[in-house]
């Protein structure tokens, strides 16, 4: 194919699926005193390139496709679900990876990193990279800020065909002159990586027994979901309207002062930690948001002598008793998981960071608010080591959050310190600012850079956006009007108690299975697998495989049932991407097949064991939330 018809051809396909960087090499032209083409002893097109006043062949002189393809050999894979190549070249590892070897290695996604266009630049000159340009399953991050690809890795790739099953056998396939003419980059290629996989892992739960609390706490808070709004009562009704988060951070002390101004012209969110703090100034939200699982979010409220007119938002997978602490009215805001399919009562689900500062963040978003303004978002260390604003209920400074310290770039462009958790707050934010076409506007005035929000100081922010009296109570009154006359509690309530038993009764049939299976994997551990480890005794493959294909049967079918779908799927999320990601590491580990078959029963003995236990607990809190609704029901039949 002749060259202007190769090129356009490639560009054709890049301007299709990154548009952007299309018109970035377009009209490249790389410098002729760092690149030249020259043909290896074959003929194949090779290339040389300036390091240092010295000019170094990218290939092999012999064969540069021979050679590209002795390398990718060399690397001895067997499983290779998501590849992550560093450095592009004129694409002859790439080309040879997806064409002999994509297929055979089961790969799922293909990451390019590239620090430098040019190089792209001259590889759509020279070879037809159309197919992969378009092909859904490669992702190109060439010649961009590399913190950049995080959000697509996050959004775009990872939760993509599961995945995130995978991500523990994600294998590394390096380009040498690339990662010898700038290693930084890609060390951080690899870092923004395991970052976002990290990322994923959190957001789905990183521990099934928190997940689990998460549940109890939400049966045990039926009464209060039944009879409370939603906040889907209030989705879009601010179209418009400036909000203004309030987070804890110790910058809050620097703007606190300057809330009260905007009560009448902007939307007014605080997060519970921020609340008395404010309360203590005379400065009266109009919504707090609550969404913590675990024992003291209640002393955020203790103690507050007047709630009217404040609105607390709240998670309920939260602790039952700080319901009964805020003496306020209360709309319950559900999140995006299984658990709140289970109820059946629609009153609004968002997708929710891992904190408080990013449900305060989401329910600004959802209720049409735009700009939003934070403040108090510092997700930072103060210089003098502070990590809350003066009067949080736990104190100015949290140890906690020093065990685990970094540096990212701060607000003023300068290196500033932070915790892993915070980074990971953070991140969420990036994630859901990516997702909002309004402004957001980061006025915390201190602490860490967050992605796509503008910086200026809460004066500034004021001063250009709330400038009319918009009356935000009144707004929210009116939304909500009307509920009490809509709710029918004992529609509600009766059909809760039918869903109740009917999962309660499944789970207990799916138990069953489980420890039927339990019995016959330790039976086999003991007879075969541990003379096999002991003593070399041989396996019978038989009896070995048929415990792995009845746990793959269990494992295609015990989440078929609607109801423990919902009840069950976000408890078991943690410990199933956790285990799916070690099972299907198993073939990386072990070449010889006996050995992955007994690694494999040892791991199906685990889950049954783990699952069974899980599904034992929430049939125990099924029976709770039983008990609890019965004695609602009863409630309303007295005042009747």
């Amino acid at each position: 194919m002749p060259q202007t018809a190769l090129f356009a051809r490639n560009m054709n396909a890049l301007q299709k699926r990154y548009p952007r960087l299309a018109e970035r090499v377009k009209d490249l032209r790389p410098d002729a005193g760092k690149y030249r083409f020259v043909r290896a002893r074959n003929g194949q097109p090779n290339l040389l390139v300036a390091d240092d006043h010295r000019f170094q062949m990218l290939y092999d002189p012999e064969d540069p496709w021979g050679a590209s393809l002795a390398h990718l050999k060399a690397l001895k894979m067997n499983f290779v679900p998501i590849a992550v190549f560093l450095g592009l070249g004129l694409g002859y590892h790439l080309h040879l990876f997806t064409r002999n070897f994509a297929e055979r290695l089961g790969t799922k996604k293909i990451l390019v990193f590239e620090e430098n266009r040019d190089f792209l630049r001259l590889a759509v000159e020279t070879i037809d990279l159309s197919e992969i340009f378009l092909h859904p399953d490669v992702q190109f991050f060439v010649g961009e800020d590399i913190e950049e690809a995080y959000l697509t890795l996050r959004q775009d790739v990872v939760m993509d065909k599961g995945v995130f099953n995978f991500m523990k056998s994600t294998k590394v396939i390096p380009l040498a002159p690339h990662v010898r003419r700038n290693p930084d980059y890609y060390r951080r290629a690899l870092d923004v990586t395991k970052r976002a996989f990290s990322q994923t892992m959190i957001m789905a739960g990183n521990d099934p027994i928190d997940s689990f609390i998460g549940m109890d706490n939400l049966l045990m808070n039926i009464r209060h979901i039944v009879n409370n709004p939603g906040i889907n009562r209030l989705f879009g009704r601010f179209q418009g309207l400036p909000a203004v988060t309030v987070g804890a951070g110790p910058s809050l002390n620097k703007n606190i002062h300057l809330i009260q101004k905007v009560r009448e012209k902007a939307l007014i969110i605080c997060c519970d930690a921020s609340f008395k703090p404010l309360m203590k100034r005379n400065i009266r939200p109009h919504l707090v948001v609550s969404l913590e699982r675990t024992d003291g979010t209640e002393y955020f409220f203790d103690g507050v002598p007047d709630f009217e007119d404040i609105y607390l938002a709240i998670c309920p997978l939260i602790r039952p008793q700080s319901f009964d602490s805020f003496r306020g009215e209360k709309i319950i805001v559900h999140r995006t998981f299984s658990h709140f399919n289970w109820l059946h009562l629609d009153k609004g689900a968002l997708a929710i960071g891992p904190c408080v500062g990013n449900m305060a963040y989401k329910v600004a978003h959802a209720l049409g608010c735009d700009p939003i303004i934070m403040i108090g978002q510092d997700l930072a260390f103060a210089a003098d080591g502070d990590t809350h604003v003066k009067d949080m209920p736990f104190g100015e400074r949290d140890e906690n959050y020093h065990e685990k310290v970094l540096e990212v770039e701060g607000n003023d462009g300068k290196p500033i310190k932070t915790s892993r958790a915070w980074d990971i707050f953070r991140g969420s934010y990036e994630e859901d600012i990516r997702a909002n076409s309004g402004i957001t506007i980061n006025a915390t005035e201190g602490g860490a850079r967050i992605r796509g929000a503008r910086i200026m100081t809460f004066q500034e922010a004021i001063d250009g956006y709330c400038r009319e009296d918009r009356h935000p109570l009144s707004i929210i009154k009116k939304a909500l009007a009307g509920f009490r006359d809509q709710l029918n509690a004992r529609e509600d309530y009766e059909a809760l108690l039918k869903r109740i038993d009917h999962t309660h009764a499944a789970l207990d049939a799916l138990t069953v299975r489980f420890q039927e299976l339990l019995a016959t994997a330790r039976a086999v551990q003991r007879d075969q697998i541990v003379p096999f480890i002991n003593s070399g005794a041989p396996l019978d493959r038989k009896i070995v495989d048929d415990v792995i294909e009845r746990f793959l049967v269990i494992l295609n079918e015990f989440l078929r049932d609607q109801d423990v779908n919902d009840i069950m799927l976000h408890t078991l999320q943690p410990h199933g991407i956790w285990f799916s990601n070690k099972f299907n590491f198993l073939p990386d580990l072990y070449t010889d097949g006996d050995c992955r078959a007994a690694a494999q029963v040892l791991m199906v003995r685990e889950w049954l064991g783990v699952t069974g236990q899980l599904f034992v607990s929430t049939m125990e809190a099924l029976a709770k939330g039983r008990a609890s609704v019965i004695k609602d029901l009863q409630e309303l039949q007295s005042a009747a």
